[in-house]
């Protein structure tokens, strides 16, 4: 309930099953389409029915760029990340895939 009322985006949280929790790559494998592997192989094993929602720092083109190829969009508004573990501020975004017939590479 907390992203989706920090972001504003007026959806229900209960609606969604699944999150697709944050994707890190190390550097020296980046741009090698992993990412985009890895959210085909998660995705293929949750069923039609569900719908699944991600986070992802603003800044971070590349992942948002690969959750829309998959049918997620952005819904609400960027807010500040509450990670207290972090020495930097950053705000996240909400993404949704609320049409899971979406073809998977």
């Amino acid at each position: 309930n907390n992203i989706f009322e920090k972001s504003q985006s007026k959806l229900n949280a209960h609606d969604y099953s699944f999150e697709l929790g944050w994707i890190y790559t190390m550097e020296e494998y980046r741009h090698k389409h992993f990412c985009e592997s890895i959210i085909a192989m998660l995705l293929s094993h949750i069923g039609d029915e569900y719908m699944v929602y991600a986070t992802t720092r603003e800044d971070n083109i590349y992942i948002q760029k690969a959750l829309t190829k998959f049918g997620f969009i952005p819904k609400g508004d960027p807010f500040p990340s509450n990670r207290s573990d972090r020495k930097e501020d950053y705000n996240v975004c909400l993404f949704v895939r609320e049409n899971s017939k979406i073809s998977l590479l």
